[in-house]
């Protein structure tokens, strides 16, 4: 299976970057009725149109646009909570599925507080340089029949100066080229949850974040340079010139609760936390006045990738320093997340969009080695998750009838995933937790047995309630 299409710039991609390009996002709610069957004729329906999209040239030859197709959680599970198509469901426990499953990590999606679920089944995210293509793409869309309820409709526009809407350059840091693939793609043997059909898959998040133009105008200059943490040109304030290749420290040297050291932290560690944005500018005209802001699009291979940068440093009141407070866009009113959606998007495959998802499981034999993936979460005593560092609580496997080590020690990273050296299968082992953060007390050993080529283990602190960030 190819990577997904519509998600990186390529050649193939290539009108994803061009500056006379516009983006829709486009959120369809499908009939709650519809059987596998059904969905299956109207994907091929709706895949359709996305080839047409994608195979249209200019004068030139260049392509004139592409698109993202994802998939909610909602088109995998009623409201209710059952399943929507029988055969198509989470797995029991936590282990993983080798078969027809959701992706996994949408039955756990992150936090967005105050903002409002488009509740969409799937997503169209349509780049095109030329308006009757998105306008041949809706009106296609529409006469698909009664399998859609309802669409909604979310526009931004590229831009050649590559600045965000109060004028600040974009994209300072984004994940380099060269390290997209690692960062966006579903790669198994890293996450060892998800089911086969989603490798080369990525996870799709959109918020409409508006922007206070007005407000942000009123401040001083300096004020608003703290308040981002760059200068209008890109330049972290700490820094005497701008530059991507910023140093690896941490940059303490910056208002703790500046934008940029909340959503992007230096580190060894935390650098290992990466999302790959892919947002637009956005500028409309409701209820009498023009609202401005950014259409907010991330592609990452895991959710718990987003709900770092989103909740566990962005918004939370104890990072990078104790009683910072949130970021200051957010805590100055300066910005607002008014609705979100995350979506995953399938690997490509000559077979309908989506067609994928309802393969049926592949026969595996089992190997002769293997290893354990940590998926680490910090709980207070009633078992709410905490937003603390998931980083650095160390893991050693034992062979339990000798109590010696079996393989290297290994960490978590800020997302709370850890995978260990190779171990052998067939063979009782334990899983010791040698070191916790956080205030947590190491957990309780676990004993587990390989019996694939990777096991997936769900590994719970409690610390006391009122332990903030830190602790």
């Amino acid at each position: 299976m190819r990577q997904s299409r519509g998600v990186l710039p390529s050649k193939k991609d290539s009108v994803i970057k061009d500056p006379a390009a516009a983006g829709t996002l486009v959120l369809a709610a499908l009939r709650p009725d519809l059987d596998q069957a059904a969905v299956l004729a109207w994907l091929s329906q709706a895949d359709l149109l996305v080839k047409q999209i994608q195979a249209a040239t200019d004068a030139n030859g260049r392509r004139t646009g592409t698109v993202a197709v994802g998939f909610g959680p909602s088109f995998f599970t009623r409201a209710n909570g059952t399943t929507r198509f029988p055969g198509v469901e989470p797995p029991a426990g936590f282990a993983p599925d080798p078969g027809a499953a959701p992706p996994a990590g949408l039955p756990r999606i992150p936090q967005v507080p105050g903002s409002v679920d488009a509740a969409a089944d799937v997503a169209f995210y349509v780049m095109a340089t030329r308006e009757q293509a998105t306008a041949e793409f809706l009106t296609g869309l529409a006469a698909t029949g009664d399998a859609i309820v309802s669409i909604r409709q979310e526009r931004g526009h590229q831009r050649a100066d590559e600045t965000e809407p109060f004028g600040y350059k974009d994209g300072v840091r984004n994940v380099a080229r060269d390290d997209r693939g690692n960062v966006v793609f579903v790669d198994p043997d890293v996450l060892p949850e998800e089911p086969d059909w989603a490798e080369n898959g990525t996870y799709m998040t959109w918020m409409k974040i508006p922007q206070d133009l007005a407000a942000f105008s009123r401040l001083a200059p300096a004020d608003q340079d703290a308040v981002i943490g760059r200068d209008r040109a890109g330049r972290r304030l700490d820094l005497p010139e701008a530059t991507r290749d910023e140093p690896a420290d941490d940059a303490a040297a910056l208002p703790p609760a500046s934008h940029v050291r909340k959503t992007g932290p230096r580190g060894p560690v935390r650098d290992k936390t990466q999302i790959f944005r892919r947002g637009l500018p956005y500028a409309e005209a409701a209820a009498g006045r023009v609202s401005a802001g950014l259409q907010f699009v991330s592609f990452q291979a895991s959710l718990d990738q987003l709900r770092v940068v989103l909740n566990r440093w962005m918004l939370n009141p104890d990072f990078p320093v104790r009683g910072c407070g949130q970021d200051a866009l957010v805590a100055r009113g300066l910005i607002r997340i008014e609705s979100h959606g995350f979506f995953f998007v399938p690997p490509d495959t000559d077979d309908p969009i989506g067609a994928v998802m309802f393969a049926p499981p592949k026969n595996k034999r089992r190997p002769k080695t293997g290893k354990v993936a940590v998926r680490k979460r910090v709980i207070d005593s009633n078992g709410t998750e905490l937003d603390v560092d998931l980083a650095g609580f160390t893991f050693q496997v034992v062979d339990p009838a000798t109590g010696q080590p079996v393989g290297e020690p290994f960490a978590t990273n800020s997302h709370g995933h850890a995978l260990s050296p190779d171990l052998p299968t067939g063979t009782p082992l334990r899983l010791d937790e040698t070191a916790a953060t956080a205030g947590a007390t190491p957990s309780q050993p676990i004993a587990f047995t390989l019996d694939a080529a990777r096991h997936v283990v769900r590994v719970d602190n409690v610390v006391p309630i009122g332990t903030v960030y830190g602790g």
